[in-house]
This record gives C-alpha cells, structure tokens and sequence, in this order.
C-alpha cells in the first residue's frame, strides 16, 4: 500500500503540471504547423509564383514555451503586410497620386512588367513614352503602346481604385485547427497514463 505523504502529493502534482504543460506546448505547435501548412498551401495556389517571389515562404511559426504564469503559446505570422488585404477583399487606393497603375495582360504578354520599386513609373514612361498614349474610358484610362511592327497593345490601366478578391482563409483556418488544440492535449494526456 503507498501513502500519500503532503511531499508525494506535490511532487505528484508538478508532475501532472509538466504533462499537461507539455501537451500544451506540443498541441499548440501542432496547430499552428497545421495552420502554416494549410496557409502555404492556400499562397501556392491562389498566387503566381515569378521568379524572385514565394509569399508561401513567408509564412513563419514561432513556439513559446511556458514561462512563469504564462502557459505555452504560438503564433502563425504572414510575413508580409499586404497579404491581410486579401483576407477580407480590400479596396486598394493610390497613397501618393490619383490613379494606380495596374498592368495588364496583353502588356505581360508584351513583356511589361508592374510597377513597383524596382520598376518605377518615371522610369518605365521614359523608355515608352514615344510609343505609348492614352484612351480615356469610363472606369479609367488605358495606357496603349505601338510596338515595332505597329500593332496597338493596352498595356497598363490607370484607375483609382481596385477592389482585391478574398483569396486567403487565414482565420477561419486558424479558428479550425484551434478548435482541435484540447483533442490533442486530451490525446497527448492520455497516451501518457
């Protein structure tokens, strides 16, 4: 027959503490593994990779292990600011003029690129300008350009706003494998016994 002593009590109860601290930390890293890999996925395929860019590779988990009255926490980070847009479908407006400049296919196709840091505005006009006009239209204005063998291709549009499409289901995909976080403690405490 064992009897508890008030010793064999404590040392009882740290025990059972560090299990379920550890089941603790061992689920919470498996949801947000889970949530990063179905996040990953998700960039994959609603982004086009170009060379250069993998927003699948910006996704990044980080696993805290408990500290003082803190249990075990972690967290599923989007390296990338704008990504948030295309959670809720955000409407984009220019920052710093009137239009954004938003490339179009037949100007991908033509070998054009979009215009960012790397492909400034004042940059790009000064080596199209002599070919390039403008067509107003209602929603816009198009940016045409007269290539070599003289066909008109629109190449960019300029508009003042774009509404971005909801591509990305982070939280609900975060609420789903959080919701799974006590199974799998409840597993992990039950293996354990």
């Amino acid at each position: 027959m064992h009897v508890f002593t008030e010793k064999n009590r404590h040392q009882s109860y740290r025990q059972e503490i560090k299990d379920l601290d550890a089941a603790t930390f061992a689920a919470n890293k498996a949801a947000a593994e889970g949530l990063a890999r179905e996040t990953r996925k998700e960039l994959r395929r609603n982004f086009k990779r170009t060379k250069g860019s993998n927003f699948a590779k910006a996704v990044k988990v980080r696993n805290l292990p408990s500290k003082d009255a803190l249990g075990p926490a972690s967290f599923v980070r989007l390296g990338i600011s704008f990504l948030s847009a295309f959670q809720e479908g955000e409407v984009i407006t220019p920052k710093n003029g009137e239009y954004l400049v938003v490339l179009l296919s037949p100007g991908e196709k033509a070998g054009f690129k979009r215009i960012n840091k790397n492909n400034p505005w004042d940059r790009l006009w000064n080596r199209i300008r002599r070919r390039a006009f403008f067509v107003r239209q209602n929603d816009g204005i198009l940016i045409m350009y007269r290539t070599s063998d003289g066909r008109v291709v629109p190449i960019y549009k300029m508009v003042r706003s774009v509404q971005l499409p909801k591509k990305l289901n982070f939280y609900e995909n975060a609420e789903k494998f959080a919701d799974e976080i006590p199974n799998i403690i409840e597993r992990l405490l039950s293996n354990n016994q």
